[in-house]
């Protein structure tokens, strides 16, 4: 081996070096991001199964364990995607409001969701949700809330 090699071999140590060092705390950082909203994630799907079982209890639905199984893993493997992304975003622009921005968006899915079974339960039908969701995402708290109507669930099914 000649110096010139061992000189290329040092440089090429130290970049692969260099290159671990950033992937690393690239890494680090999204997976700091990361955690708060993966626990956030977990706790509104069992949420959403727990009151999607019984909202399609409620109107008379066979509930199979297996495809309930399936849907809630498909959703928490759905949303670590997009919790990974949110957060790899944030630290790759270096702009942290843009993982709370993705976010929202699919928490507040969720959260329709969520309070549409639960109203359900509780005999409501709700429409206009997700539309208010949307134009309070484009107004932020300046909302129009007036799209949303909750009425008596045995009203509008006897229509």
């Amino acid at each position: 081996m000649n110096i010139a090699e061992t000189t290329n071999t040092a440089a090429a140590t130290v970049a692969e070096g260099s290159v671990s060092v950033l992937a690393l705390a690239f890494l680090h950082e999204t997976l700091t991001i990361m955690t708060p909203f993966l626990i956030v994630a977990f706790v509104l799907i069992i949420a959403d199964l727990i009151f999607g079982i019984e909202a399609a209890r409620k109107r008379g639905e066979v509930v199979r364990f297996s495809r309930a199984l399936r849907r809630t893993v498909n959703k928490a493997v759905e949303y670590a995607c997009w919790v990974i992304l949110a957060a790899s975003l944030a630290v790759a622009f270096d702009y942290k409001p843009l993982n709370w921005i993705l976010l929202a968006v699919v928490i507040g899915n969720e959260m329709i969701s969520i309070i549409t079974n639960w109203l359900f339960l509780h005999g409501k039908k709700v429409t206009g949700l997700q539309e208010f969701f949307l134009s309070l995402l484009g107004k932020k708290l300046d909302a129009d809330t007036s799209g949303i109507h909750i009425e008596d669930a045995e009203k509008t099914e006897g229509k």
